[in-house]
């Protein structure tokens, strides 16, 4: 099996991937495409030179959305460093201790490390920060998006799958739909609290605080929909990574 990734050099995020049991030209293809549509063209596109990336095909595709080429000189280790400090991780880390019996177990533990990878697994290059965080805050366009604390990331793709069945940083507008339904709904049950409360004939002082833990429980409620579902939300929506949700493939 050959596995091919595009990875970012600055913050050593993975982009995309592909998994073949032939080494043709194709799946590199789908890799970079895969790449350019959900976090935008590079101005230079580094390979080394195996016949893949030397191959007619996948230049003209790189020459075809402007992209400049650049690759590896013969012998130079050193050009191909950061792809191959990945690849030593991914060995140690995941195939060797694995030893997949098929190409679809392959799939589904790469596709779980690759996101561990990106998300959870801190990178010496970056000190306590993952390659996903690097990402986000390396880029002047994203920069709200780096407000996002770690718990956020993960439910957010957590519900991403549950709404579009990608793992990606990019959750669907239904997500903002939840948030102002459990926002209506708690405010809702609040009210009537309220009202049994001010209906009742219990003492004045009594009112007053069953009135405040009332008010207390519902700014709690609002702040917590606030938080995992409608302000994430607005983060990406204002960079722009929900509109590139709508070019990922649905599962």
């Amino acid at each position: 099996m050959y596995l091919t990734v595009v990875l970012d050099w600055c913050s050593r995020k993975v982009l995309s991937w592909r998994l073949s049991i032939s080494m043709d030209v194709d799946f590199c293809i789908e890799a970079v495409e895969e790449a350019i549509a959900r976090w935008g063209k590079p101005d230079i596109f580094n390979t080394d030179q195996g016949s893949q990336f030397t191959s007619q095909a996948f230049t003209t595709m790189l020459k075809d959305h402007e992209i400049a080429i650049s690759m590896d000189g013969k012998g130079c280790w050193r050009d191909n460093v950061f792809v191959e400090r990945l690849w030593r991780s991914v060995k140690f880390e995941e195939v060797y201790l694995k030893a997949y019996a098929s190409v679809t177990e392959a799939r589904q533990n790469l596709a779980i490390y690759m996101n561990f990878y990106n998300c959870n697994r801190p990178h010496s290059t970056h000190a306590a920060s993952t390659p996903e965080m690097a990402y986000f805050e390396s880029l002047p366009a994203l920069k709200l998006a780096a407000q996002l604390t770690q718990p956020d990331c993960t439910y957010l793709r957590r519900l991403s799958v549950q709404t579009t069945g990608t793992t990606s940083l990019a959750p669907s507008p239904f997500m903002a739909t939840i948030g102002w339904v459990y926002a209506i709904i708690f405010s809702f049950v609040c009210a009537v609290c309220f009202l049994t409360i001010q209906s009742d004939a219990s003492p004045s002082w009594k009112q007053w605080l069953g009135s405040l833990l009332v008010g207390v429980c519902w700014l709690g409620s609002i702040w917590f929909v606030s938080k995992v579902h409608i302000t994430p939300w607005r983060l990406l929506k204002q960079v722009g990574v929900v509109e590139r949700a709508q070019l990922e493939p649905r599962a």
